[in-house]
């Protein structure tokens, strides 16, 4: 079975329905994930249809099967508020394509409405139908094809507690909808892979400085881990604990500009070669002025995770909020795992040694406002390892 070419229609759209076309259109073209594109879509559906529900499936031609990327209901409350309820889409297996309206959909290229939905899925499996999701069992529905590069690669399908709650024309809004989706899923697919070239770069940049000085070597990998759930306690957004990753990966990287007889050194730096080594934080923004991706925060790392909350330390002898947050959200971690790692100058300290001169350090080095979910995330990372 072959999926068909999808057949889009051109159509007159008619002032009152205009309003729900924008809000959906919107809602499409700033979403940041698959869930806010599919979410825009279910609320469309239900103030242009009779539809109360909604089935998203993707058909990958290699394999034959379709999956279910996202199931969601909407339900209306006594106060006529609408309130989206989604189902776990793992409850739903890969299916090959057969006679449900989404196969038919798929292989055909255009609509398949089902005007009596126990017939259209007599003899399929009950996750096929999607009638186990809601307490009002789906009477009829309406499936939309998903075309990719002019395939279709799925299938949209809206599902209504009435019998024959569907007609042609529900199908050029939800058509006109689906393209929309479509195009905001190969956009996010597509930033998504950059977001990972871009990923891989950096932490071979990043790692770039452990093949000069092998006694660091795990210290990127593990600063990284331990920003990403020092970020997750604190409640951080998406961009910022990506630029807090991000800035993990890069700031340590103007060291590798640094001569071997002072960052290789065993013992004590002299007050001139710690000058030199103080030098790093400027030298790796430098290096890093011209990779265009690199968010704001992401640079502060990089040029204040040596500052100090006291205003002693560098390159820019900032002082308490002066300070960027993820620079001093950074500077905890970057502290502590040296602290606990062995270096040419000292040998690794305990998880406790390490919390404890962090704590003697609040208020001097540290801002005191994270110290206390530092030290939990922290504890809770020991006891992992």
């Amino acid at each position: 079975m072959t999926p068909g070419t999808v057949n889009y229609r051109q159509f007159h759209i008619s002032a009152e329905k205009l309003e729900p076309i924008e809000a959906m259109a919107t809602g499409i073209a700033t979403a940041s994930s698959q869930q806010e594109v599919f979410r825009a879509l279910l609320l469309f559906a239900s103030y242009t249809t009779p539809g109360r529900a909604i089935f998203i499936t993707l058909y990958t031609p290699s394999t034959g099967l379709r999956k279910c990327m996202y199931a969601g209901e909407i339900i209306e409350g006594d106060d006529g508020r609408r309130v989206i309820e989604e189902a776990d889409i793992h409850m739903y297996p890969e299916l090959p394509l057969n006679t449900s309206p989404q196969s038919r959909a798929i292989l055909s290229g255009t609509f398949f409405i089902a005007n009596d939905y126990d017939k259209s899925v007599a003899g399929l499996p009950v996750t096929d139908s999607g009638s186990d999701m809601s307490k009002d069992l789906p009477r009829s529905s309406l499936a939309i094809p998903l075309g990719f590069e002019g395939r279709t690669r799925g299938a949209l399908e809206i599902q209504s507690p009435a019998l024959s709650a569907f007609d042609e024309s529900h199908v050029p809004p939800l058509s006109l909808a689906a393209s929309l989706a479509v195009t905001a899923l190969e956009n996010l697919d597509l930033m998504e892979r950059e977001r990972a070239q871009h990923e891989a770069t950096l932490r071979t940049l990043g790692l770039a400085l452990e093949y000069r000085d092998y006694e660091t070597k795990g210290h990127t990998d593990r600063v990284v881990r331990l920003s990403v759930a020092f970020a997750h306690a604190l409640g951080l957004n998406d961009a910022e604990t990506n630029a807090l990753r991000w800035g993990a990966y890069l700031h340590d990287l103007g060291k590798v500009a640094l001569p071997d007889q002072i960052l290789l050194k065993p013992g004590r730096l002299s007050a001139s070669e710690y000058q030199v080594i103080r030098r790093h934080t400027l030298i790796g923004i430098d290096m890093c002025r011209d990779i265009p991706f690199l968010e704001t925060g992401t640079r502060d790392v990089i040029r204040s995770h040596h500052e100090r909350w006291d205003g002693r330390g560098y390159p820019d002898q900032l002082a308490g909020d002066q300070i960027p947050l993820l620079a001093r959200i950074f500077s905890l971690v970057d502290v502590y795992d040296a602290l606990i790692s062995r270096r040419p100058y000292k040998d690794a300290w305990p998880h406790e040694r390490a919390l404890a001169e962090i704590r003697d350090n609040s208020e001097i080095q540290f801002d005191p406002k994270l110290l206390e979910t530092f030290v939990r995330v922290a504890a809770a990372r020991d006891l992992e390892n």
